[in-house]
């Protein structure tokens, strides 16, 4: 490639910098989450392996159909949400906080907030030592998308520097973004692998008992993710009506 002109330079120097924070965001995220896979990992192999897969199996049907039994106590209706103008109505802060006064917001800032609730009525109705295994795991998984976006726009961003600037240094960046990946128990192209957590717990799907195993916990996990989503898709839901009222400016100072 030609000598690059000072603007297309400047440009590929922008580039490369938020390439590197994108590729420091996943390596950083890696590290933070390492103690939460290898306690993924300890509980599967201490509390799950141990057990025969048929009983195990026999305990998660009678919790998943106590648990959709109760689902209205663990997800909040639809209508339960208009509660939030009135908390707002009651409360003088959040009626002058730039952000917090606008129901929208407020109802996306507590889905953190009704996930943990959910989880804590989901123990009072079920102990089911794999239902705590697959929060710890639906907590990490939440947190996949973003890395997945990051890891993403990384990729994108090579290749913007390989064919747009010239670069022919690219390695460790890519070296860096699969180390990170493999660390987090996804494939190079940044996608979750969640079978490759149950080997870290000494689950082989290869083995016919062992597969059960995995089978029984996939089915906890898609019982939580479906706790999850449901408080999501009801939350959207209530925003949804929220854009329908009329929007109130916060109280001056």
């Amino acid at each position: 490639m030609s000598e690059l002109s000072v603007i297309r330079k400047s440009v590929c120097n922008r580039i490369s910098d938020d390439l590197e924070d994108l590729v420091q965001d996943v390596e950083h995220f890696r590290d933070d989450m390492t103690d939460d896979i290898v306690n993924v990992a300890n509980q599967i192999r201490d509390a799950v392996k141990p057990f025969d897969p048929y009983e195990e199996r026999a305990k998660i049907d009678e919790a998943i159909a106590d648990i959709n039994d109760n689902m209205e106590k663990i997800v909040p209706p639809v209508p339960d949400f208009n509660e939030i103008l009135d908390i707002i109505e009651e409360c003088a802060y959040l009626q002058i906080d730039t952000f917090l006064y606008d129901p929208i917001i407020l109802t996306n800032q507590i889905l953190y907030y009704l996930k943990s609730n959910a989880m804590d009525v989901l123990f009072g109705i079920t102990d089911l030592v794999e239902m705590t295994l697959s929060k710890t795991i639906q907590d990490l998984v939440d947190l996949i998308p973003r890395i997945e976006i990051s890891g993403l726009e990384a990729y994108q961003l090579m290749r913007c520097l390989s064919a747009m600037c010239g670069r022919t240094d690219l390695a460790s960046s890519y070296r860096r973004l699969h180390n990170a990946f493999h660390g987090l128990c996804m494939n190079s192209v940044g996608t979750f692998e969640i079978n490759r957590w149950y080997a870290k717990g000494g689950l082989n799907i290869v083995d016919p008992i062992e597969a059960l195993h995995i089978e029984n916990m996939n089915m906890s996990v898609s019982t939580v993710n479906g706790v999850y989503r449901s408080i999501e898709t009801n939350s959207k839901q209530a925003i949804e009506v929220f854009r329908t009222v009329p929007f109130r400016p916060p109280i001056p100072f």
